[in-house]
């Protein structure tokens, strides 16, 4: 499995720091069962969904707090999308108003960092957000999330590199017999 991460823009205020961008791509050694397959948004400036929408975010994070447990299943939870207004009023003094064209806020459930969220539309899941901040179940405050449709031409121009590069030989080394080596 080879990673590949965003080019991100960092700024420290206080306790939080602000991941603009907050994205990694993996190339697998091998393809996935795992289906259904998530579509990435169009490029738009703004996410795919629009305030109000439902959105479904899963992961494999802790579900008790106090026990510090994970689960055996994925799990999955319903949240909101909210306004962009709202999202920057409830952050004021953590996130740069500029942060919030590349990032945006649902629900008060969370996940961990790095979990997707899904935009389950007309024609199937759409890969709208991944979680870059978020806090305890309970908490009052949502969770945000790196809004994908924001960095689709990225992660486009990324997967047509790392599959250039992996087919050249020079992520995981050249095929051999058919098959990959194992490594980077």
């Amino acid at each position: 499995m080879s990673l590949y991460l965003s080019p991100t823009s960092t700024t420290s205020l206080g306790l939080y720091v602000s991941q603009v961008n907050d994205i990694a791509l993996l190339l697998l050694d091998r393809p996935s069962t795992m289906r259904p397959l998530l579509r990435l948004p169009p490029a738009v400036p703004r996410p795919a969904a629009a305030p109000g929408t439902l959105l479904t975010a899963i992961g494999w994070g802790l579900t008790d707090m106090n026990q510090f447990t994970f689960p055996s299943v994925l799990q999955e939870a319903t949240l909101e999308m909210l306004p962009q207004k709202q999202c920057a009023a409830y952050f004021a003094d953590l996130i740069p108003k500029a942060a919030w064209d590349s990032q945006f806020c649902a629900g008060e459930a969370q996940g961990e960092d790095g979990s997707p969220l899904i935009w389950k539309g007309p024609s199937g899941d759409v890969a709208i957000g991944v979680t870059t901040l978020s806090f305890a179940c309970g908490s009052d405050y949502p969770a945000v999330y790196a809004d994908v449709a924001a960095a689709s031409n990225w992660i486009r121009n990324a997967i047509q590199w790392m599959l250039r590069e992996d087919a050249a030989g020079r992520i995981r080394g050249p095929a051999t017999n058919g098959s990959r080596s194992e490594g980077a």
